[in-house]
């Protein structure tokens, strides 16, 4: 499996840490955005430190350590705030 440290590379997902890659199958670790965005692409990610909240449409979600989440492609989040 291929590792790149990219710390300071910047995306739609938020400062990149490392990215490992397997045949198709890419692994990135980010800290995530605090801003709004849209996701271009569907992905799947999991919390590995911390806790957030985020909000999309009406619906507000709290997320904690561990969580996995799925992300819809065109899907629109509001701003990402620390969890309570």
């Amino acid at each position: 499996m291929a590792v790149s440290t990219l710390g300071h590379s910047i995306d739609f997902r938020g400062r990149i840490l490392r990215t490992w890659q397997a045949g198709v199958l890419r692994l990135t670790e980010t800290v995530a955005p605090s801003n709004s965005h849209v996701d271009q692409r569907p992905y799947i990610s999991s919390l590995l430190a911390g806790a957030y909240r985020e909000g999309v449409g009406q619906l507000d979600q709290e997320y904690s350590l561990g969580t996995v989440i799925w992300h819809a492609a065109g899907e629109v989040h509001r701003a990402r705030r620390p969890a309570l």
